[in-house]
């Protein structure tokens, strides 16, 4: 099962025939590198901008995750901007911010807010969304003095925001596909694009070719942790598995990743049931679908993005629903290269 179209892969007949609205979108991407200016901030602060080049599941969140926990212990004061997708507050045409509390919710503010609010209220991060993200930062630099580093999850492509460090992640099942911009193909941007930035990541040992030689290249790894009960956060040994019903449940962006995961650690998933990228799970049409689908399953399983959508699950739900964390390693060579460069620079 692959959450892309198969044309995106590979040059053919569809993706010729959808090659002139790809045209049309240059022309918009041009359009708006041209007259789109990145606008100040309120007072200085260093920007990193973690984004991708191609539609969805490059897994920039955990990314985010491992980049404020690292930062963290290093002493700087970090919050996190993202634009709330999926949330009601970011399909309104208003640019209202919204900052993130324990008690926010992903039906406003998206599930990404609600897992970044999540791994990193310990650490006393800052987070807040808005549809113009620009004006998220500046909320947060107004409200919160001491803030050195703002890091906005997603964005590359929103150019009213200004920015000293920009990584882009690369994902390994798809790269970039057949070369060609939306809706060709899966590029948001060209991908000469990569050569602006100050570093890329991929996964899996992946090599890009094409950079230039002041571009950096790092790897990230990934951890797939212990799966733990969503009701009181107990791990779960493998053992209690066995010879279980299992249904995996995702409305994640490349949720095949999850089940490739699973079956690495040899958890066998009898039935998957995939919603689009960032739906409600907690919708009383996705909520009665979800019922009906996992009734004659003992376990449930769900990422720990998707777990935050389940606060209008009936309790018998919950109770058999387990949650799969999922955890990036940043490399120490990629936080010297950015602690190199907010040393060098004036914002």
């Amino acid at each position: 099962m692959k959450s892309f179209p198969k044309f995106w892969k590979k040059l053919n007949l569809i993706s010729l025939l959808l090659f002139p609205l790809s045209l049309i979108f240059l022309l918009i991407i041009i359009l708006r590198r041209k007259y789109i200016k990145a606008e100040k901030l309120i007072r200085p602060a260093k920007i990193i901008v973690v984004g991708n080049i191609t539609v969805g599941g490059n897994g920039k969140t955990p990314t985010i995750i491992a980049l404020c926990e690292k930062l963290s212990q290093e002493g700087k004061k970090i919050a996190v901007i993202s634009r709330g997708y999926g949330g009601k507050n970011n399909k309104t045409k208003n640019q209202e911010v919204i900052e993130i509390y324990d008690n926010s919710s992903a039906e406003i503010v998206g599930d990404e807010a609600i897992l970044l609010q999540n791994k990193l209220a310990h650490l006393d991060i800052k987070i807040a969304v808005a549809r113009k993200r620009i004006k998220a930062a500046n909320y947060l630099l107004a409200k919160y003095p001491d803030i050195e580093i703002i890091i906005s999850d997603d964005g590359l492509q929103h150019y009213y925001l200004p920015r000293d460090f920009e990584l882009i992640l690369i994902a390994p099942d798809l790269l970039f596909g057949n070369n060609l911009l939306l809706p060709a193909g899966p590029l948001r941007e060209p991908k000469s694009r990569i050569n602006q930035a100050q570093a890329i990541a991929t996964f899996q040992d992946t090599k890009i070719s094409g950079l230039k030689p002041e571009i950096k290249q790092f790897n990230l790894t990934t951890h797939i942790g212990n799966l733990y009960r969503l009701t009181d956060n107990k791990s779960v040994k493998k053992e209690e598995l066995e010879d279980k019903k299992i249904i995996l449940i995702s409305s994640i962006a490349r949720p095949e990743r999850i089940l490739n995961s699973l079956e690495k650690v040899q958890i066998e998933v009898n039935k998957t049931l995939f919603f689009p990228d960032h739906e409600n799970l907690s919708s009383d049409k996705n909520l009665s679908t979800i019922s009906n689908a996992s009734n004659n399953f003992d376990y449930i399983i769900l990422t720990e993005k998707d777990a935050v959508k389940t606060d209008k699950w009936q309790e018998k739900l919950r109770q058999k629903t387990l949650v799969i964390p999922y955890k990036i390693i940043i490399p120490d060579e990629l936080l010297k290269l950015i602690n190199q460069l907010f040393h060098s620079r004036e914002h």
